[in-house]
């Protein structure tokens, strides 16, 4: 916990309850030292703002933040997971399609 009493309009300490809890330590790049945001951390602007292999989700409301808990402040942007990618496609084949049969067959299944 944090000694004294919360005053209005004044700094209080807080205590992130946990590593993917919502927490706003910073806006525009300040203050410098708590940039690159961690794991819903806000607010960030762009991914450049989150550590690496994290994304800044752009809300304009209130939004979840995927893989994140607790109360976003509305409008706010959190640095989170990104979404993983798919598997790359196959790479197309030389393989020959074999023809059509010329004739429908009148086979019958039992």
């Amino acid at each position: 916990g944090c000694p004294g009493d919360a005053t209005s309009g004044v700094d209080f300490c807080a205590v992130r309850a946990t590593e993917n809890t919502v927490w706003l330590k910073g806006d525009n790049g300040s203050p410098s030292a708590n940039f690159p945001l961690g794991l819903c951390e806000g607010d960030c602007d762009y991914d450049v703002d989150c550590q690496p292999g994290l994304i800044c989700q752009q809300r304009t409301g209130t939004e979840p933040i995927q893989g994140c808990i607790g109360v976003p402040e509305p409008g706010e942007d959190y640095c989170r997971v990104a979404d993983p990618t798919a598997p790359p496609t196959p790479a197309p084949t030389n393989a020959v399609t074999p023809p059509p049969t010329p004739e429908p067959t009148n086979a019958v299944t039992p």
